[in-house]
């Protein structure tokens, strides 16, 4: 009988023991893929290194081929980000303080308030700390809507800021590209969005993130401006005496 009770007891201790390794193995995991994720995507997420001097010049050279053979004026903005997002960076760190609680909670010194609390803060700025220094991994916590809301706004702002909308024949055009928010966004003025609308550039949009899943920023644009040219020819062919308005804007940023 004496035996049968020791086993009894050691039973649960054995399992809450495996338990607690199982929630710890899960947790490291599950962190781990996330950090090494954010790691594998963050060249992608580059605009400022990513385009040298010379890209630059490529793509200028590439818009002023298009207006030549256009009478669309383009300017090209690229961006890491269109914000910061400091609700995305909370939620990653509520997002990693349940998931740690949970997994393991066999090793959390309940009986121990301050020591609980402790660890908890630890897990809350562990989150937050990998949000705000690894856009990969802030990547994770951004809602689609939330992207393309800011990074639509941001391209109005881009497209009122460049002076698209001065144009005297009002055929300006912005190709604006968020890398952190993943959108591609082409904005035309009155004459353009007449006659082509915003379903018009879906081509220049596969192209653009095609070249980003291939960690090729250049080659997605250059594609994504020929793309834009191909439109605009059928639409708004050159006239007789081309007449520049604006420079070739190519503005590269972080933000």
């Amino acid at each position: 009988m004496q035996e049968w009770r020791s086993g009894g007891h050691a039973d649960p201790l054995h399992r809450l023991s495996l338990l607690a390794e199982l929630g710890c193995i899960a947790f490291a995991v599950l962190l781990a893929f996330c950090v090494l994720r954010a790691l594998y995507v963050r060249r992608r997420l580059r605009a400022v290194g990513a385009l040298s001097e010379a890209d630059r010049g490529a793509l200028r050279e590439r818009i002023a081929a298009l207006e030549r053979g256009t009478s669309g004026e383009l300017a090209v903005v690229v961006v890491e980000r269109s914000d910061d997002h400091p609700q995305a960076a909370a939620l990653a760190a509520l997002a990693t303080w349940f998931a740690g609680s949970t997994l393991l909670a066999p090793l959390l010194p309940w009986n121990e308030p301050a020591l609980l609390i402790a660890c908890q803060l630890v897990l809350l700025g562990a989150g937050y700390g990998l949000a705000c220094t690894l856009p990969g991994f802030l990547q994770l916590f951004i809602g689609d809507r939330r992207a393309t809301h800011m990074a639509e706004e941001q391209a109005l702002q881009e497209f009122a800021r460049l002076g698209l909308h001065a144009t005297r024949a009002r055929n300006g055009a912005l190709l604006y590209v968020s890398l952190l928010e993943r959108e591609v966004v082409v904005l035309g003025d009155q004459a353009i969005d007449e006659r082509i609308g915003a379903d018009g550039w879906a081509a220049a949009h596969a192209a653009i993130r095609a070249g980003i899943r291939r960690a090729s920023l250049r080659a997605g644009l250059e594609a994504g401006i020929a793309a834009i040219e191909q439109v605009l020819r059928a639409h708004f062919p050159a006239p007789p005496e081309p007449r520049r308005e604006l420079p070739d804007h190519v503005i590269v940023r972080e933000r």
